[in-house]
Parts: structure tokens; sequence; C-alpha cells
């Protein structure tokens, strides 16, 4: 009968698409990471993992210079002190964390 009657469903790669997707996340520094830094001339090595290509990456909500189609950037701290890091990839998913820097 019509009321019992079944209807094509999606296919399960289309209908879990958003699921299936890797999250963007910072793989390095960790959330809450201590990072020393010892001088002007010390880098530290941005990595991103996940999410879709550009990705635009902020310190403490202000952006840096960055190669949008790497998942790397290297960030010059200014100094000691506390520094959010946030990177945002093309979709609008973001993921941020917290790192200390000390001397």
């Amino acid at each position: 009968p019509p009321p019992l009657r079944r209807f094509d469903r999606l296919p399960v790669t289309a209908s879990a698409d958003p699921f299936i997707k890797e999250p963007l996340a910072i793989a390095f520094p960790p959330d809450r990471a201590e990072l020393e830094v010892t001088g002007e001339d010390d880098a530290i090595l941005l990595k991103a993992e996940g999410g879709k290509l550009p990705l635009t990456w902020l310190i403490d909500g202000e952006p840096i210079v960055s190669e949008p189609h790497l998942r790397e950037v290297v960030w010059q701290p200014t100094g000691p002190g506390f520094a959010k890091l946030s990177v945002i990839d093309a979709s609008g998913r973001a993921d941020r964390v917290t790192v200390r820097l000390r001397e």
C-alpha cells in the first residue's frame, strides 16, 4: 500500500558526507602547551590537519602571513606570554589553541 512504500534513500556517502570529512584541527602546538622562546630568532612551526584548503591563521585575532594552500606556517613570536592560535578553513570551520611562551 502507498503509506508503506519505501522511497529511494540517498547513498550512504552522500547522506553521511558532513560527518565523514576530517575535522580541522591544530596538530602542533597542542592546546595549553608551554613553548620555550630564547630570543628574537626563534620561530615556531604551526601545523594543521584536516579541513578544506585554503587555511587562514590568526594569532590573538590578527592574521599572519602564510601560504594559504599549505597546512604549515612559520610563526615568529614577539616574546614571552600567552598566545591564542586559530586556524580557519575554506568552509569556515575553525580550531583554536592557547599556548604559553616562556624564556
